[in-house]
Formats: structure tokens, sequence, C-alpha cells
């Protein structure tokens, strides 16, 4: 029985806007001071926090209405992965005097008053009169795309939950949290366990919230690069991390999630990929090398450089990773088309929303400055490329959108072919318009599908989380647009904390009008999809081949993170071998899963200190700090004991047979 009766309480609405712009100015304010970047986990913390809320009126929230809550939040979060740096962006080349094509910006994305763009980036009144313009495009540009990314979702739900069952381990996180909450018992335990160990175990690492109160407090950097010490054997391999990541909690309960075999395939793949190889070619000299350096530096040379440049083949592997699946598995999607049962929309309404959202979609790309025919293949290849991004974030928690392989198709098909002038508008809002969207609405259809798989894990209604997910975007960029002006203005755009005024997209399209590539050529392209598409011919042959095509492309694009699979493969391998499917589901997943959402609550209490500190309000960040830890540690060591007491008497109750009702 579907379990979403009472969905949309007024309760639940509030909760969802009041922490929508809890994470609106998380994303753009805190982001800009405390240096996290909110994605897709803070909606777990929303989830949580939201349900202790409402337990204390002795009404806690029902599924329904945790659905509602993460799939609007959610949406929101990731709009603002890269949505708020388009006005600043655009503004900057608006008032460039140097900018080459500064005749050619659309003025209602770029208002002449270049007063008006100076207050955008550098703080100053409103004119809203020069915005209203600019404002209702870029939120015309994030609702349309994005139901046009819903529509390409809805079709292939059940494919990536019940046949291909993709983990989404953020949902998955979620839905076990969610049920551990109403069964209670031992898991409840076990899964408050689990965020009393995240949180205290990331309140001593380096860049947190220990050190962001007490800049002195010693605190370990869980991070390593073997790098130096491999050059004499290995010249030009790489293995380490890069100086701005770490080993946290959260990475640990995500990556422990994701089945074995794609977490094996990662740490094989950047072993052989960015320490084996590279050496081979430094010997043979096809790879450019330079002695002392470390792990960055080696393995973005691998990555870019030499006769197997990893980043480059990956625009291809995305794409096997993607499409290979759907063509595999084309009768079942069709088949789940036919019979059309219990999806969020009927299929004459979906049909029309699809039909409706791509032809406007198409109309607000073209009108920046392109043939409609360039709009409708970027549309085209990044549907495409949205599916790579379904699986990657499905199976390992992480999405790396690859702008560059949608750009180089672009450039053969219509620029480098003659088709159109590589000196002219049709070029350059090509490269600007691709890299948009790439940053805006790539995220997108990936929390639409983990929104999915949240309520098939509580049995919720998929119209349930379409519509929290409707209402999300909708409020999201509606109030977002307004608090992004607002703080552009009031901080501004291009001034601490914000510092949103980078020139990304005009960049793009300049590059795309001097035929700059960085190195890749469509070779690499077909090369990367013949190696993303081997493991799924392989497999057709040998079922129990255990080399996987995700874990392949995961392996290239994150080679930094190998070591954290070596260690989360061999957690999960122990808990599997020694404890079966009994011991993986009942302890090690909900300690794992309150492991993730200790270690999110003390990157997002990091933030809020770090917020407060460079504010004014300086003296106080302290005493915050330790506030937000006793806020955390006690109320969940109180229910810690509390569990464990109900679940002593329930096992009494249990083991006292002699007196029944």
């Amino acid at each position: 029985m579907e379990q979403d009766e009472r969905a949309f309480t007024p309760r639940a609405l509030l909760l969802s806007i009041a922490f929508g712009l809890l994470i609106l100015f998380g994303q753009t304010v805190i982001r800009g001071a405390g240096g996290y970047s909110w994605t897709g986990e803070a909606a777990l913390v929303i989830l949580a926090i939201s349900y202790a809320l409402s337990s204390m009126s002795k009404r806690p929230l029902s599924f329904g209405e945790m659905g509602v809550i993460f799939g609007s939040v959610e949406v929101m979060t990731v709009l603002f992965i890269g949505w708020q740096y388009i006005l600043p962006s655009w503004a900057i080349a608006g008032l460039s005097r140097d900018f080459p094509l500064r005749q050619i910006l659309p003025d209602f994305l770029v208002p002449r008053d270049e007063d008006a763009m100076r207050s955008l980036l550098l703080g100053g009144s409103i004119n809203w009169g020069a915005w209203i313009l600019p404002l209702t495009y870029v939120v015309l540009f994030a609702i349309i795309l994005t139901l046009f990314s819903y529509f390409n979702v809805i079709p292939l739900r059940r494919f990536y939950i019940e046949r291909e069952k993709l983990v989404f381990p953020v949902a998955t996180v979620g839905a076990k949290f969610s049920k551990i909450l109403k069964e209670r018992g031992i898991k409840l335990r076990i899964l408050y366990l689990g965020i009393l160990s995240g949180f205290i175990i990331s309140l001593f690492q380096r860049g947190h919230l220990l050190e962001a109160i007490w800049e002195e407090f010693p605190t370990a950097d869980l991070r390593f690069d073997l790098t130096p010490y491999l050059q004499s054997s290995f010249p030009g391999g790489a293995f380490g991390m890069d100086q701005g990541t770490q080993i946290t909690p959260d990475l640990i309960a995500w990556s422990f999630l994701i089945p074995l075999g794609i977490q094996v395939s990662i740490w094989i793949t950047a072993i052989v990929a960015y320490l084996l190889i590279p050496p081979v070619l430094v010997r043979m000299g096809l790879l450019p090398y330079e002695s002392g350096h470390d792990f960055s530096f080696y393995s973005s040379n691998a990555a870019v450089n030499g006769p197997l440049p990893w980043y480059h083949l990956s625009t291809g592997v995305y794409v096997a990773v993607g499409l290979i699946p759907i063509l595999v598995g084309a009768k079942y999607i069709v088949r789940n088309f036919r019979e059309w049962r219990d999806e969020p929309l009927s299929r004459k309404w979906l049909l029309i929303g699809w039909a409706l959202t791509f032809i406007f979609s198409i109309f607000l790309l073209s009108i920046l400055g392109m043939s409609p025919a360039i709009a409708l293949a970027i549309l085209i290849l990044q549907a495409i490329y949205w599916q790579g991004y379904i699986w990657t974030l499905g199976m390992s928690n992480w999405i790396v959108p690859i702008n560059l392989g949608i750009r180089g198709i672009l450039d053969q098909i219509f620029f480098s072919s003659g088709i159109f002038s590589r000196a002219s508008s049709d070029a350059f809002f090509s490269g600007a318009a691709n890299a948009m969207v790439t940053d805006s609405i790539s995220a997108q259809p990936t929390a639409s599908a983990e929104g999915f798989k949240f309520s098939s894990e509580l049995n919720i209604k998929a119209k349930t989380i379409f519509r929290a997910q409707v209402f999300g975007i909708v409020f999201g960029a509606l109030a977002g647009s307004l608090l992004l002006l607002l703080s552009f203005h009031i901080w501004g755009a291009a001034k601490k904390p914000l510092e949103m005024a980078v020139t990304t997209y005009p960049e793009e399209g300049l590059l795309t009008v001097m035929d700059q590539l960085e190195g890749w050529d469509p070779i690499y392209f077909l090369e990367g999809f013949l190696i993303g598409a081997i493991p799924f011919i392989i497999k057709g042959i040998f079922p129990i081949f255990g080399i996987s095509a995700l874990g392949i492309l995961l392996g290239l694009l994150l080679p930094g993170y190998a070591a954290l699979y070596m260690l989360t493969s061999l957690l999960r391998f122990l808990a599997e071998r020694y404890g079966g499917e009994t011991f993986l589901q009942d302890k090690a997943v909900p300690f794992f899963a309150g492991f993730a959402i200790g270690g999110v609550l003390n990157a997002i209490g990091t933030s809020v200190v770090l917020i407060v500190k460079s504010s004014p309000l300086s003296p106080i960040s302290g005493p915050l700090g330790a506030l937000i830890i006793l806020a955390v540690i006690l109320p969940v060591m109180r229910s810690y004991m509390r569990s464990g007491d109900f679940e002593r008497v329930t096992q009494l109750l249990l083991e006292d047979s002699g007196d029944g009702i």
C-alpha cells in the first residue's frame, strides 16, 4: 500500500519553504564565506531536522510529508550548483571594454545600463527596470529546462530503479533513516551510533568545526599523497589525493553503499590509468615529464596530455555508460511505456509536457543568438549526457559534468565542417549556452531520478515526489532569483563573501570562436566510447565478468579517491563475506546512514560558523560553534540511550510468553 496520505500538508509545505530559503541562502552567502557547496546530501540533513522538529509536537512526519520535503529541497539545492553565476558572468562581459563581442550581447540578458551592472557586481541600489528582463530570462531558463529534464526521466524511472537497481546513496540513506525512525528497535540505536561517530570524527578533521571555532586547534588531515615518493619507480605516475580533498565520514558512507564490483573497478582503473601507464608513456617519450611535483600535477598531466588523455577519453565513456544500458534494456522500457502504471503523469500529459518544454527550451537557447538547429543539437546532446550523469550519481553519488565533450561535438558538426562560420554569434552562443545548461541543469535529472528512488523505497506515490520537485524548482527559481539579486546588491557579486563574478560563460563562447578545445579530438571521443562499450560486450558473453564501465569512467574522472574506494570496498567485502545480507542491511547500512548524516551535519555547522566569523557578529562565532556541537551531540546521545531502553523493554516483552492477552 502506498503511504503518502497527507503528503502536501501545511507543515510539510512550510518546512519545505523555510528550509528551502535556508538552502538558497546557504548556496549563495554561506557558500561564499564558508567554502562549502551544499549538494543533494543537504536534503538528507533537512529531512532529519524536520523530523526532529515534528516529533516535538508528538506528531512525527508521515512518509508522504518526508517525500515532499526531500523532493522539493533537493531540487532547490542542486539548482544552485551553477545557476547563480549566470547574471554576474554576463554583467562582467557587458562592462568589459576589451570584450570583443560586446555588441552582440542580448539586452534581455545584459542590461545596457552600466551603473546597474556595477551595482550588481560591487553592491548598490537595485535598478529593477534594468534587471526585470534578465531576471525573467534566468527564471524561465531554470524552470523550463529543468521540467524538460524531468520529462526525460519519467519514462525511464522504473528502468533505473527496478531493473538496473541504481542505489542513489543519498536517497537510500534518506529512506533508510525514515524507515528506522518509524520502526525503532535496534536499528535505531545503530543509526544514532553512526550519527555520533560521523559527527565526532569530523570534528577533529582539518577544515571542520573545531578548527573553525579555534583556529589553533590540532586537527587531522585525512588525506595522503604518495606521489613524490613513487617518482623514482613510477615517473609521471600518481597515487594520492588533491590538496583540497580528504576522506570524510559522508564520503565513506556513500562509497560503502554502492556495489562492490563498481568500487573495485574504480580503484583498479585509477591505479592502472594514473600510476602504471604514465611511467611507460614517459619512458617512451610520449608523455611530458617534470620532476618534483605532487599528485595534482601528475594526475592532470596524465588526464589531458599524451596519446591516452584520460579526461578526453571520458567524454566518450560517459555516452557509453548512459546509452548502452538503455539500448540493452529497450524492450523493458517499451513494455513499461505501454503498461504505464503508477506513473507521475498520464502518458498524454507526459508527451504534451515533453513537447512543450522541448520547444520552449530550443526557443530560450536560440534567442541568445544562434540557429535553432544548434540549439536542438545542444538539447539532444545534453539529454544523452544526462543519462550518464544519472548513472554516476545513482551508483556513486558523484556527478562530474563534462562540458568539453559536447562543445567538441558541436564544433565538429557545425563549425569545423563549415556549415556555420566560426566567427559568428552562432559559434559564440553555442559555447556559452552549452556551458550554462551543463552548469545549471545537469544535476536536475539526477535529482529527479534520486527522488523517485526515495519514493520507491518508502512506497510513496511517484506523482507525490514529482509534484514536490515541480514545487521545489518553481519556488527555488522565483525565490532564488530575488534572493540572488538582493544579495548581489547588498554584498556585491564580485566581492566577498559572494565572489560569484566568474566569466565562465562568455569565456566558453570565445573559446568556441577561437577553436580552443584544450586538445580534445573526436578520435578520443570514439576511443572512449569503445572503452566504455567493451565491458558491456564482455559481460554479455561472460555474465560473471566483474569490471564495470561505470567504474572505469569514475576511475578516470576521480583518481584522487582511489584510496577511498580501496578502503570501502574492503569494508563492504568483509561485511558481505562474514556478516551476510542480514548483517549488511540490519547493521552496516543503518550505521553508515547515520555516519553520513553526522558528517554532513558537521560540514553544515562549519559553514554557519565561518559565515558568522566573517561578519560583524564574529565575537559570537565561538560560542555559536560550541552550541552547534552540543545541539547535535546531546540530543543524539539522549536518543541513543532511550532507544537502548526501548529495545531492552521490547526484548523483555517478546521473551515473556507466559501471560498472553
